[in-house]
Order: C-alpha cells, then sequence, then structure tokens
C-alpha cells in the first residue's frame, strides 16, 4: 500500500518503500540489493516496538519497550522528565546507570545534553544542538559528541564519532521536537509516530492521516509552515508549541481555527462556535462563544442588540450572525460588524494568521470593513459612514447595509434625529431604494432620494449648503406629494 506515500528517494538511494495498513512503514530497501535494508514493527496501535537494520551479513535489532530502548538486547537508556538515564555495562558483567539531563527550547528541541563527569564530579556537556526552523542541524561548528563510556573497569567520557556504518549504535538520538532521529543509510529522518518527517525538505513521507481537518493544506505540509510557533507531537497534527501563549496547553486544537476543521469552520457542517480560541500573536483571549465565563472574551452582544453604545471599549468588534464574537480590534472606531456566514471561514483565517498589531491597524480594519459591507473602496465606505451624525446613527447605518430592510433603514432615521436633535433634514439620502410605505412624509422622501433623483454630491455632509439644498428639496417634494 502507498496511498500517496513516499516510495523511492534516488537521493537517499532508497528503492522501495513497504507499508502496513496504517500507512507505516515496514521497510525501507536501499541500492535494490535485498540485503540492504531497514524493517520496521509495530504493535496493534501503530507505535514501532522493533526496528531491524541488515547490511549484506550483519544485523542489528533495536526494541522500543515504552521508552525503554535495547540495542542488540542491551538497554541502552530509559527516559526522565529531564532528560534519559544511560546505561553503561561493566567488564564485571554488572551495569552503572548516569543521569543525563537535556535543556530543551519552547518547541521540545534538545539543545543540549548534560552530564556529570564520571572522573572529576564536573558538569559535563555531551552534545550540543542547533537548528534550522523546520529541524536541519547546523554542520561545522559545536559537533563534538561525548559519550560516558568504560575504560577498563572505571567510567569515563569519550569522544563518540557519529555512526559510520548502519549497525553502529547510535546511541541517544532524541533531537528535533524530542523525536528520534533515523540516520540509517543516510535515511536522515524523524520518526514522529504516526509519520516520519524530512527535516531537509520540511515536508512528511506519508500522507496526513487528519488531512480531512485541514483541507486549505497540504497533506504534507509540517506545522502548518510554522515550525517556529507550531509543532506536530505525533505526526497527526499541528497545534501551539507549550510557551505559545494558549494557556501552555498543547491540548488546544488550534486545527479547528485553522482553515477547515469540523468544529467552527465545518466545512460542509453548520458552523457552532462553542471553544474559546485565540489567535497566535495576541496578548489576550480574543474569540470566544456567547454564554461563555467572564474575561474570555465571550460577551459578544446578541443579534438585534448590537449598536455602537454597547461597545465600550473603543474598537471595531467583529461578530458572526449568531452574535458570538470573533476578535476585537483597536482601530480607533467602535463598530460593530457581522461577518456573513459566506465570508466566515476565510476572515476567521486571516484573524488567526495576523499579526495584533496588523489586525489594530485601520487599513486592515478598512479592508474588510469593505469586503462585508459591498464597498468598492475604503474611500466610498468613509464618504457614507463619515457623514452620519454619531457613533449610534453610524451603527444603525451599518447594520441597514448589512440588512437592507425597511426596518433597519427607518432605525437608523430615527437614530440620527434623536443624535442631531434638531431638523430631520439634516439626515443623509438613503443610498438605496427601500421597499414598504409609511405615513411619515419625511420616511417617504428618503424613499424617493433612494431612487437616485436628488442624489447629488451638493445634497450629502452638514454643510450649510448641503443642508440649505436637502430642505429646498423637502419643501419641493412636500408641495407636490402632500
Amino acid at each position: 500500500m502507498c496511498h500517496g506515500n513516499l516510495i523511492t528517494d534516488r537521493n537517499k538511494n532508497i528503492t522501495a518503500i513497504t507499508y502496513n495498513h496504517l500507512n507505516l512503514p515496514t521497510k525501507i530497501t536501499f541500492n535494490g540489493d535485498a540485503n540492504q535494508y531497514i524493517s520496521y514493527l509495530y504493535n496493534a496501535t501503530g507505535e514501532k516496538i522493533q526496528k531491524i537494520i541488515k547490511n549484506q551479513d550483519s544485523l542489528s535489532t533495536t526494541h522500543y519497550i515504552n521508552g525503554f530502548q535495547y540495542f542488540d538486547h542491551v538497554l541502552q537508556f530509559f527516559p526522565t522528565p529531564e532528560g534519559y538515564v544511560k546505561n553503561t555495562p561493566m567488564l564485571s558483567g554488572g551495569y552503572s546507570f548516569d543521569y543525563v539531563y537535556n535543556y530543551t527550547d519552547h518547541l521540545g528541541n534538545v539543545r543540549v545534553s548534560y552530564t556529570q563527569d564520571p572522573q572529576t564530579g564536573a558538569l559535563a556537556i555531551l552534545e550540543e544542538n542547533h537548528y534550522y526552523p523546520f529541524g536541519l542541524q547546523h554542520k561545522n561548528y559545536n559537533s563534538d559528541i561525548t559519550k560516558i563510556d568504560r575504560e577498563e573497569e572505571l567510567k569515563t567520557l569519550k569522544e563518540a564519532a557519529p555512526p559510520t556504518v548502519p549497525l553502529q549504535n547510535p546511541g541517544y538520538m532524541y533531537k528535533y521536537n524530542g523525536k528520534e532521529l533515523q540516520n540509517e543509510f543516510g535515511v536522515e529522518m524523524y520518526d514522529f509516530g504516526a509519520r516520519n518527517y524530512d527535516p531537509a525538505l520540511g515536508r512528511w513521507m506519508n500522507v496526513d492521516p487528519l488531512a480531512e481537518k485541514m483541507r486549505r493544506h497540504s497533506p504534507y505540509n509540517y506545522a502548518f509552515n510554522n515550525p517556529i510557533y507550531f509543532i506536530d507531537p505525533d505526526g497527526m497534527e499541528g497545534e501551539a508549541s507549550g510557551a505559545s501563549g494558549l494557556g501552555g496547553g498543547q491540548s488546544q486544537n488550534i486545527g479547528a481555527v485553522v482553515m477547515g476543521a469540523e468544529e467552527y469552520l465545518g466545512g460542509e457542517t453548520a458552523i457552532n462556535i462553542k471553544t474559546v480560541y485565540k489567535a497566535p500573536h495576541d496578548s489576550g483571549t480574543t474569540t470566544g462563544s456567547s454564554g461563555g465565563k467572564e474575561g474570555d472574551g465571550s460577551n459578544a452582544n446578541n443579534k438585534g442588540s448590537n449598536n455602537g453604545a454597547n461597545n465600550t471599549n473603543k474598537t471595531t468588534r467583529y461578530i458572526d450572525e449568531e452574535g458570538n464574537l470573533i476578535v476585537d480590534t483597536d482601530d480607533g472606531s467602535v463598530d460593530i460588524i457581522t461577518v456573513p456566514n459566506n465570508m466566515l471561514e476565510n476572515f476567521i483565517e486571516n484573524v488567526f494568521w495576523t499579526r495584533e498589531r496588523q489586525r489594530n491597524s485601520e487599513g486592515w480594519n478598512g479592508y474588510w470593513k469593505t469586503e462585508i459591507l459591498g464597498f468598492e473602496s475604503t474611500g466610498e465606505m468613509e464618504k457614507l459612514l463619515g457623514n452620519t451624525a454619531f457613533q449610534k446613527s453610524r451603527q444603525k447605518l451599518i447594520e441597514y447595509l448589512q440588512e437592507k430592510s425597511y426596518g433597519n433603514w427607518v432605525n437608523f432615521l430615527i437614530a440620527e434625529v434623536l443624535g442631531q436633535n434638531i431638523n430631520p433634514l439634516n439626515h443623509l439620502p438613503s443610498p438605496v431604494k427601500i421597499k414598504g410605505t409609511s405615513k411619515s412624509p419625511w420616511v417617504n422622501f428618503n424613499k424617493e432620494m433612494g431612487k437616485g433623483i436628488f442624489i447629488k454630491e451638493n445634497y450629502r455632509g452638514f454643510s450649510s449648503a448641503a443642508k440649505e439644498a436637502r430642505r429646498n428639496a423637502y419643501e419641493k417634494w412636500k408641495a407636490k406629494n402632500q
């Protein structure tokens, strides 16, 4: 079975790779030689329990038993929360155990391994590793590797040259993201569990087993192509690293916000916001569900009561059609914008990947307001919204633009009248034709203006000339129609 998996790689002299029903490699053959291969054995859950390396007439076996690792049936090490315990067989037939400590970065990469020198008792560095973003190791500096070994009946530190033949005991090979580097026959791939990863390419050799959850990404991508922020604990699905600011929770389902997971974006399923999410560059939680706990970003106004008076944070608030808060942006306005369902997935994706500083800019907000409200340009939008009397009437006009109904237009007019508390002729003409009838001559006058009869530059704004022009137009209209 291959199912889109790597089956040959001439750069590494791999001539054949066979897979089991879990899409895990069971045998890698080199140079077309039946006596040069690596074979793998897994348990029923897909966990690797054995690796066999054959090079002509020689054979070596590595066993993996709940973290305990054996090479040719001899225990090599077992893990601890701080690193691992190295087993050193002695000539007398006994064993000596030494603690080795790993210093890891925010991604779990092993950067330095150190222990106590068995001869001097001083701190001794065994190995230092540096990585390119996608995991390829730096070469030609700080590349000395030391290991604990024996000399007669005494333990000592010896230089450990990298394995030169496939059958040589590689020792502790857990490095990038804390995963095992497999370097036999020059494979140079990391075993993440569900898949194997090539750091030179930044790609997997297997198809993503959860590819349907991240449909906008290649099934071969690693960590959403952002390995500085994301990790992939088991080769199944990328998630934020523990030091990302998501509450230290590597269990946070970032895939739910990133491009198409069913928990939020749904694809073909209904949108259902139930979990608090946060974009990766935020300093605080910005998205959430209505009815959530105080302070989790979920206190969005319900649909039907979204007005500028309720938004007291001096931020633009983006909500979905159910009234759930998506994100707040500090762009200097206090608009409330409803993101329609047909734009929700793209909007969430953009929010997720955009830094907070950029999301707070007038440019970012102007772009999305223009797209959502249906204007050709930001200038055209502000030409209309900027002429409203105050924020409440501006918000009512936004609601009218998002749902062009007679009721929403009347609500805008009422808000404008209450805001100015002067002659209603100071209001703007209707930007589009509205339906319905009314006993109010002012509303009917605006209906006429919505047909384009009076929509001219000299009727807009709050200059004396514009007010006078609207007054004269209204008087003529009333004399004709009353």
